[in-house]
């Protein structure tokens, strides 16, 4: 009933920290039934859905990094009309967030199956309320759960995670060099917003994958290498261009102290000789 989640007495806004229903306080309010093992039991379902969203993807957005579009469990299945996972096409309700995503599934072969009931949208490949980081490694977890390692299919998706990680590594590796060059030529912070263009590319092509489109996916990624090779570059040309600029800097001062010794020894020896000879004044 309302007390069980609004509280009684003290009934607070949502916008209160402290309040039951306050973001962050949703997954610990809903666990006070749905980590119930025992009353769980009674309806034959699971009572580890909390434990599993603290340390899914979305729960590491919400506890951790407080991210404010982080979902809770009234984003996915409502608050006051809360409905079952079985109710309905329940696997929509990702495409609320990640809209162009679902728009690149629905372009995809994985539609059919979907519709045919062969599998689900979202929940067949990432999980429900464990859903994983969708990294590299997906694609050797999920992928064989439905498709022959021999298999065309799984072919395409072995091409998908090339593409994906080859860019990834390359863009990643650009942004480190810049970094590193940066302690040596401060300038070349100058090629980060040409880098980010490459971010975009590479953050185009992780919805796209999605249609199984391997061409539209390689000529993002494509684009993305490029500029973080061009950038990689131009990284290497100022880098160089800054050490040899600090070379013919200690060469100079190497030449400027050389001459203030010569200058020293010579001044140096034309009064030992002048005091020998009294001949002069002894101070200059």
């Amino acid at each position: 009933v309302c007390t069980d989640c609004h509280g009684a007495h003290r009934i607070l806004s949502r916008h209160e920290p402290t309040s039951p229903i306050a973001r962050r306080n949703i997954p610990a309010t809903c666990g006070r039934c749905h980590a119930d093992q025992a009353l769980m039991a009674e309806y034959k379902l699971p009572a580890d859905q909390l434990e599993k969203f603290r340390h899914s993807v979305h729960g590491v957005a919400l506890f951790d990094e407080d991210h404010p579009n982080a979902p809770t469990c009234a984003t996915c299945h409502g608050a006051h009309g809360a409905i079952a996972p079985q109710v309905g096409s329940i696997n929509a309700v990702c495409g609320h967030c990640h809209s162009r995503t679902r728009e690149y599934f629905n372009e995809g072969p994985h539609r059919r199956a979907a519709d045919e009931g062969k599998m689900s949208e979202c929940v067949s490949c990432h999980g429900y309320h464990d859903t994983v980081q969708p990294d590299r490694a997906l694609f050797d977890t999920a992928c064989p759960t439905c498709h022959a390692p021999n298999s065309p299919p799984f072919a395409i998706a072995q091409k998908l995670k090339t593409l994906l990680s080859q860019t990834q590594d390359a863009v990643a590796t650009a942004g480190d060099e810049i970094t590193e060059a940066a302690k040596v030529a401060p300038t070349v912070g100058r090629y980060r917003p040409r880098l980010q263009q490459s971010w975009a590319y590479f953050m185009e092509a992780l919805p796209v994958q999605h249609s199984l489109a391997v061409d539209r996916v390689t000529d993002l990624t494509r684009s993305a290498r490029s500029i973080s090779d061009e950038v990689r570059g131009a990284v290497h040309g100022a880098e160089q261009e800054s050490r040899l600029r600090y070379l013919w800097l200690a060469v100079a001062w190497v030449a400027i102290l050389f001459t203030v010794a010569v200058a020293y020894r010579y001044r140096t020896e034309r009064r030992r000789e002048r005091k020998q000879h009294g001949t002069g004044p002894t101070q200059p």
